[in-house]
């Protein structure tokens, strides 16, 4: 009965050492389970608002949102996982394939491709499909301020035949004919087509391929540079 007596206090000893180490060890594994929870709602609701951001009409709050989400991707990939920036993937997309400023169109062309890589694979195909084929971006270079209103009609002109022209940038230098430069071979045939529009619209324009850029990851595909020597537009017919 002694026996009996003294193998049931050392339990009671036992369990009165253990029922405090494992109620702090359940509050502590709660604790983390529900700080976990909180930082996911957080980077969720911090997703959220920056897919909100990707729909302004400020290139600069545009390409914050990117880099942001692209941060908050990788510094959180459990909390924020592909389903959740699925969201995002058709304003991505859209500012991919059209934004005018070529940073932004970059940023979000490569983050698009590395949302939907490891996600369903018919979505995947689509916005490679999109990315890839991107309308050709035409940026305009004059060489004096008193070309620039006849630089703006052939812009006009250009975004007619759904070409993306980002603006028209004045520079001291430049070539001393007019030229429409592209950077990938495999471009050739569009850039031919775009100096008969030229040439139609009474701009002496030449193709010209410059080389080393194809393989760049700088440089978008479909990237031309029409620069206007210094004498042209002058007496352009409108």
């Amino acid at each position: 009965m002694s026996d009996s007596r003294d193998s049931w206090s050392k339990v009671d000893i036992v369990a009165g050492v253990l029922t405090p180490i494992l109620i702090f060890a359940f509050g502590v594994m709660y604790g983390s389970r529900q700080q976990k929870a909180d930082e996911a709602q957080k980077s969720a609701d911090r997703v959220a608002s920056l897919v909100k951001d990707l729909n302004s009409d400020k290139p600069k709050e545009q390409l914050m949102a990117i880099v942001l989400l692209r941060r908050e991707k990788q510094k959180h990939p459990e909390e924020v996982p592909d389903e959740l920036l699925a969201g995002a993937v058709p304003a991505l997309v859209n500012i991919a394939v059209n934004d005018r400023n070529a940073e932004v169109s970059k940023q979000a062309q490569q983050f698009v491709t590395e949302v939907t890589a490891n996600g369903d694979p018919a979505l995947a195909a689509s916005v490679k499909s999109s990315v890839e084929n991107l309308p050709a971006r035409v940026y305009i270079h004059i060489r004096d301020e008193k070309q620039r209103d006849a630089a703006r009609q052939i812009e006009g002109k250009l975004e007619e035949k759904d070409l993306n022209v980002p603006g028209i940038e004045r520079l001291d230098t430049g070539p001393n004919t007019t030229e429409l430069r592209f950077f990938r071979r495999d471009d050739e045939g569009e850039v031919n087509e775009i100096v008969n529009l030229l040439n139609s619209l009474n701009v002496d324009a030449k193709a010209k391929y410059v080389e080393g850029y194809e393989n760049s990851k700088a440089m978008r595909p479909k990237h031309y540079e029409l620069w206007f020597s210094p004498s042209a537009l002058t007496n352009r017919t409108p």
